[in-house]
């Protein structure tokens, strides 16, 4: 989540940078709400009944490359063009994110094919047997509950944001260092 913040941050100064269409306030909070935005399924998924134990379902809904299509058209009907660009690459690092790293990743050829995929590392925090390493992996969406229970983790909110590893600094640094670059751009 500080990625996708960090990352937002970084949208808006760059959007607000090259275009005078709206003020700082405007790029950053659309920004922030565009690389937040996918996770808007996770609401629905505690709303619809669904538990923190099986979160690897929440990506059901919003994490699919039609949603960042639908959403720039939306917003770009709506309201202007720049918006729907920083929204268009707000959704599309979100998704970049969710693909290297934690979770079950993206389902990148929905409505397609329903299959999830990351990319590259794939933290393991579980008590469970760690999967394979692998460049590519391709986890199919009918197997994503036994995947789950084979490799998933229970715990999995405490060990992802709330212990050091690898992909917990890199959040944290790319968070750090768009609020440095926030408070420079604004100051200068």
């Amino acid at each position: 989540m500080l990625l996708d913040i960090g990352l937002g941050i970084i949208w808006g100064i760059l959007f607000d940078s090259a275009s005078q269409a709206h003020s700082l306030g405007v790029f950053l909070s659309v920004g922030i709400a565009s690389a937040l935005a996918p996770d808007m399924d996770f609401i629905y998924h505690l709303a619809t009944g669904g538990t923190m134990k099986d979160d690897h379902r929440h990506r059901e809904v919003f994490h699919k490359p039609y949603f960042l299509i639908l959403g720039w058209l939306i917003i770009a009907a709506v309201t202007d063009p720049t918006l729907a660009w920083l929204f268009a690459a707000g959704a599309a690092g979100h998704f970049i994110h969710d693909s290297v790293g934690i979770g079950w990743g993206v389902q990148w050829l929905a409505p397609f094919k329903n299959d999830h995929y990351t990319f590259l590392y794939r933290v393991h925090t579980a008590d469970k047997p760690a999967p394979p390493k692998k460049l590519l992996y391709v986890w199919p969406n009918q197997d994503i509950d036994k995947l789950n229970k084979r490799y998933g983790d229970d715990n999995w909110f405490a060990n992802t944001y709330l212990k050091w590893h690898p992909f917990a600094i890199f959040e944290l640094a790319v968070f750090i260092l768009a609020l440095a670059a926030l408070f420079w751009y604004a100051s200068g």
